[in-house]
């Protein structure tokens, strides 16, 4: 099908935007956000939420501390006293409308019985069925205590599918710079100068990749220490390469902390061919620095995700066509997902219209199943290429 109007143009990046399921690529999720009550419930989609904290602090409402009752004294400020004009509180109304609120109530206690009938494996898929996410990228930390339960639930069955680990070495990097015990699922680590416990922890990484069948790695960016520099060289960057796993980081916002940063990944571009990265902006300019730099040489091995409050679809498409994932939703509570996908898939597709627009007027045939195509890339098949790329 030939589309030459833009009415028709319109229409079918709706559908193939309604149609295409998702991948929320960097979240802040655990990979088990149902055990942990900071992860999910409305109460956490109101209370973790630092925009609406923010703005509660500048109104001078003194909040009180249980989790419930200050989730209504925030409904209460910011969305009964007076409309919930700015931009995490719509999106909060769009994940309780999705969740079947009745906005013009303004009562929340309906939605929460609602959703208290049901299993937290039935709220889950639930969830992500609102947030039309086939996937989630959640973080998997071994190296932290009561790690093998994970392994337990993973034997069992009783993680979701939908759920995508990815390994973190996180509170490693915490560990070396507070000069704290190392934990491992098999005992504490014993560090030593000579680093054998690198190679310890090079081993579990494998193997937990291997059972969870983890995509990639996150860890943050290495301290001054040396202990810091050690554990990426030996440990973690070697680990990424010999198995294919990109190395997931999140970029500063700071300048002067971006250009270090660039510099590090470049650097270990540089030394090996194998190496491959991803790459989150949370901030505009640092979004803008990111595209800039996928466009330079080496660029190809890195995967930009512009995982901002605000879905920055226009500038990827500029900056890197369908290269790029121009939304993840650095959700921390799992709620949070449905009302920033909503927005996010609306400024995705008007981004796609767009730009689309002028081929149509100068005559250059679009059809539809090229729309399809380049929706299924924009959210998430990318992803897939990139990954499986080596």
């Amino acid at each position: 099908m030939m589309i030459q109007d833009k009415e028709t143009l319109r229409t079918e990046i709706r559908a193939a935007m309604r149609k295409t399921e998702a991948l929320d690529l960097w979240t802040n999720l655990p990979v088990d956000p149902m055990a942990h009550d900071a992860c999910h419930g409305i109460d956490a989609l109101l209370t973790a939420n630092k925009s609406l904290l923010s703005q509660a602090r500048a109104l001078g409402v003194a909040l009180p501390d249980e989790s419930n009752e200050q989730a209504q004294a925030l409904f209460h400020t910011l969305f009964t006293e007076r409309p919930p004009l700015s931009g995490a509180a719509m999106r909060v109304l769009l994940s309780l409308e999705r969740m079947g609120m009745h906005l013009g109530t303004r009562d929340m206690s309906a939605i929460g019985e609602r959703i208290g009938e049901k299993s937290p494996e039935e709220r889950m898929e639930w969830i992500l069925e609102l947030a039309n996410l086939k996937s989630v990228a959640c973080v998997l930390d071994p190296f932290t205590v009561g790690a093998n339960g994970l392994l337990e639930k993973h034997a069992k069955g009783a993680l979701s599918p939908k759920l995508l680990p990815a390994l973190t070495v996180e509170a490693l990097q915490n560990a070396l710079a507070h000069e704290t015990p190392l934990h491992s699922p098999e005992g504490e680590l014993e560090y030593d100068r000579h680093g054998t416990h690198l190679f310890k922890i090079a081993e579990l990484l494998v193997k937990w990749s291997s059972h969870f069948k983890a995509r990639f790695v996150r860890a943050s960016w290495p301290r001054e220490a040396l202990v810091q520099d050690m554990l990426m060289r030996f440990a973690v960057l070697p680990v990424c390469e010999e198995h294919g796993m990109p190395l997931a980081m999140e970029l500063s916002d700071c300048e002067a902390e971006l250009e270090k940063q660039f510099a590090w990944v470049w650097e270990a571009l540089r030394r090996s061919a194998g190496l491959r990265f991803v790459l989150a902006a949370r901030g505009g300019r640092t979004a803008e620095a990111l595209l800039a730099r996928k466009a330079q040489p080496m660029g190809e091995r890195i995967f930009p995700v512009l995982a901002t409050e605000k879905c920055m679809a226009r500038k990827a498409l500029d900056a890197a066509g369908t290269a790029a994932m121009p939304f993840a939703s650095g959700a921390g509570v799992l709620e949070q997902t449905i009302g920033d996908w909503v927005e996010a898939r609306r400024e995705i597709s008007q981004a796609m219209y767009d730009r689309y627009l002028p081929l149509v007027k100068m005559g250059w045939a679009i059809h539809k199943e090229e729309i399809e195509t380049d929706t299924d890339f924009l959210l998430g098949g990318n992803w897939e290429n990139f990954s499986k790329r080596m």
